[in-house]
């Protein structure tokens, strides 16, 4: 930012200054520039229209985009190396590759791309995930419930994070209740933060306080 402005600083003084060539900051065409500028700051923020149809739309075609794709875990995953994938998943590699092998998923190594793994075998990196995750998929229930939550923490309901850990789903309900929370026992975590307005760690943070508590 101060790199442009120190380039462009001859523009800028011309464009404040006036007929009497005295530099004015606040004047007509300053005025205009500034009031738009703490218009849309502060329609984004508050999400206020027009600011609002804007982050509707994107957030319209994202999840379009992920009913026909599949939601990744985490930002461009289909970038990662199957290896680097795997790390991030908690993922046993070796068990991965198996299963890969065992779906005929042709790829070179572990440094292969999810990516590249997908577009070589006529799939979405979304199938190839799928494919390998069953290696999670068999975790035994009453598992300890973890201090930060999972890449995919979201996407699990109340009732399968109860199985998982072992926890009671009644007091969880009645917990998340008390706190303000519209839930149901099939509502994912995501799903709740985005009916309530709330941040989903927020819900993490008391499933989590009850867990601790009943360990």
């Amino acid at each position: 930012m101060k790199i442009r402005v120190y380039y462009n600083w001859r523009p800028i003084t011309t464009y404040l200054t006036n007929k009497a060539k005295k530099l004015t900051i606040f004047n007509k065409n300053f005025n205009i520039a500034l009031i738009i500028s703490l218009f849309v700051a502060a329609g984004t923020i508050y999400k206020l229209p027009p600011m609002n149809y804007i982050l509707n739309l994107g957030e319209y075609f994202s999840d379009l985009g992920n009913e026909k794709y599949g939601e990744p875990p985490y930002g461009h995953a289909e970038l990662s190396s199957l290896k680097m994938f795997c790390d991030k998943m908690d993922i046993n590699l070796e068990n991965a590759t198996v299963l890969l092998k065992n779906a005929d998923i042709k790829f070179d190594d572990a440094k292969d791309s999810m990516l590249q793994i997908a577009k070589n075998n006529s799939k979405s990196p979304q199938q190839i995930y799928n494919i390998i995750k069953l290696t999670n998929d068999n975790l035994e229930e009453g598992q300890p419930f973890p201090d930060t939550p999972s890449p995919n923490f979201g996407k699990k309901s109340i009732e399968v994070i109860c199985q998982t850990y072992n926890l009671p789903q009644d007091e969880v309900l009645t917990k998340l209740k008390d706190a303000g929370f519209v839930v149901q026992a099939g509502d994912t975590v995501k799903e709740i933060g985005n009916n309530n307005k709330s941040n989903p760690m927020a819900i993490f943070e008391i499933i989590k306080g009850i867990a601790n508590k009943n360990n």
